[in-house]
């Protein structure tokens, strides 16, 4: 679909909100009524929100409800405790032939498949068999000042085994000082120091969308961030951010072993990061209730190089975005960025951005690994949702309390050039995929997916095509808790090969998940 349609899409959707919103009732008398301050917009992901990940969309009024702080206005301390988990059994089915195609075995079984798009920092990822996640946050405040601490891990212990790497620990921990009535009615200041993630170019309502990745990306650092809004008019709001922040230490890299890392700490690039920094600014626009338009620009960098030949990398991002929110048409996301890197192997985990966690797996995963990293990346991310049930009820509200059909289109597009001679990836990139959801009964739920991955579309052998029936199961129409029962078969060209750590294997065509999901 044009861009000039998704962008007409918006701007009917957000019409019919404020026409609403301006169209009071007859004889509504609110001018007696003294303004009240309003809460601060949301640029992107605000930190404090759990990584949520789920596959069925949540009601407005409970997602809302699950994933922002309960902490009193009326100056008394108070705890708070939100959180998300997802505990996935994944399977894959395989031929058997992992080590020699005459090993005459039968079939296998593996946990997790040896399937292409289930590893988080690999461009080819689809979040379709998303892995384990854990996510518990604590909150204490009065409602001027709140500290939050959190705890995450990417692998549940006793499922699996003791991975170090995978238990983060304490995870964030900073303290939000909201001064959202600084203007009174009028608009405020809300301040996050510490470390937190500020999450810029989400696809999706309340996470980063199906593809589970950031458009301009999330931060990792210590750090502060600030955000100023205004109330233009009653329904139009601008809001300016900027945040600054540096990693707390460098990754260690341990040299003379056969690997540069021992098993038990990450894996910390093939050359020594340096010192990082991150420095990002945003303007937003909001319409209504509904819509929000914004410019964003984030740059991480080293500036420490010690040793002869070393080279101080940087990485820059920045374009606009769109998101319809809450119409009676849907939600709907759309973004463009241009990135630009030139030298990033030693710029650290500071700034995650397309799936790319660090300098050297944004080269990995756009540029090739025997290039040094140095080029453009423009990128387009799309993203819309439509309930059925909400449109035709339209204008009463519809919160999921009966049946509904739930339709989504997603996809991303990415345009690569460099003048590296040893460049030798992909010069552009395509996923796409497609989602209806039926929901007959408050505790069941009919799905299925379609994803299309076109890692180079000039090379249709690295391509893969996947359908994904499943049932979801919960106890209610409105509700915080789905069971997933899952099954994935795939269509792959001749030349795919599964994701880290299983590359050098044959892929399995067909996988199955049983998932447990839960926010609070």
């Amino acid at each position: 679909m044009k861009w000039w349609l998704w962008l007409c899409l918006i701007l009917v959707g957000v019409t019919t909100s404020v026409r609403a919103q301006e169209n009071e009732p007859a004889g509504s008398d609110t001018s007696a009524e003294p303004a009240k301050p309003r809460a601060a917009p949301q640029v992107g992901i605000a930190p404090g929100t759990p990584q949520t990940g789920s596959l069925i969309l949540t009601p407005a009024q409970e997602a809302e409800s699950a994933t922002s702080s309960t902490t009193p206005s009326d100056g008394a301390w108070h705890f708070d405790f939100h959180g998300f988990l997802r505990a996935p059994m994944r399977l894959g089915f395989g031929s058997g032939e992992d080590a020699s195609p005459d090993a005459g075995q039968g079939g296998k079984i593996h946990a997790p498949g040896q399937v292409p798009d289930n590893t988080f920092t690999d461009w080819r990822y689809t979040n379709n068999v998303p892995g384990p996640w854990v996510e518990l946050r604590f909150l204490y405040g009065n409602g001027r000042v709140t500290g939050n601490v959190s705890i995450a891990a990417y692998n549940i212990t006793d499922g699996g085994y003791r991975n170090l790497q995978a238990q983060l620990g304490i995870d964030q921990a900073f303290i939000n000082f909201d001064f959202s009535d600084l203007l009174g009615a009028n608009g405020g200041l809300v301040w996050n120091v510490g470390v937190f993630q500020n999450r810029y170019g989400a696809a999706g309502r309340y996470d980063a969308g199906k593809y589970e990745t950031y458009l301009f990306g999330r931060t990792h650092v210590a750090g502060e961030t600030l955000t100023a809004f205004y109330h233009l008019t009653n329904l139009v709001t601008l809001t300016l951010e900027h945040g600054i922040g540096a990693k707390l230490e460098i990754s260690p890299r341990v040299s003379g072993l056969p690997e540069p890392n021992p098993p038990y700490l990450p894996y910390a690039g093939p050359a020594q990061q340096g010192t990082q920094l991150v420095h990002h600014a945003h303007l937003m626009l909001s319409i209504g209730d509904n819509l929000q338009i914004g410019a964003h620009y984030l740059t991480t960098w080293t500036a420490d190089a010690r040793l002869m030949g070393e080279k101080d990398g940087r990485i820059t991002t920045l374009g606009i975005d769109a998101k319809l929110l809450d119409s009676r048409f849907g939600d709907a996301y759309l973004g463009y960025a241009h990135l630009e890197s030139r030298d990033p192997i030693r710029v650290g985990e500071g700034l995650e951005t397309l799936h790319s966690i660090s300098g050297w797996n944004l080269r990995d995963n756009f540029f090739g690994q025997m290039a040094t990293g140095s080029g453009e990346i423009d990128t387009v991310l799309f993203q819309y949702t439509l309930s059925l049930a909400k449109y035709l009820l339209y204008p009463e509200p519809f919160w999921g309390q009966g049946p509904d059909i739930v339709v989504s289109l997603f996809g991303m597009y990415n345009r690569i050039s460099s003048d590296d001679p040893m460049f030798k990836g992909a010069t552009s990139k395509l996923k796409w995929g497609a989602e209806a959801t039926y929901t007959p009964l408050g505790f069941l739920g009919i799905s299925a997916r379609f994803d299309r991955v076109q890692p180079d579309l000039n090379d249709n052998t690295l391509a893969f095509s996947a359908i994904s029936p499943r049932i979801v199961l919960r106890s209610e129409f409105v509700t915080h808790e789905q069971i997933l029962l899952q099954y994935t078969h795939y269509f792959y060209g001749k030349n795919v090969t599964p994701a880290w750590p299983s590359s050098a294997l044959p892929p399995d065509p067909d996988a199955f998940m049983i998932a447990a999901i839960m926010w609070w």
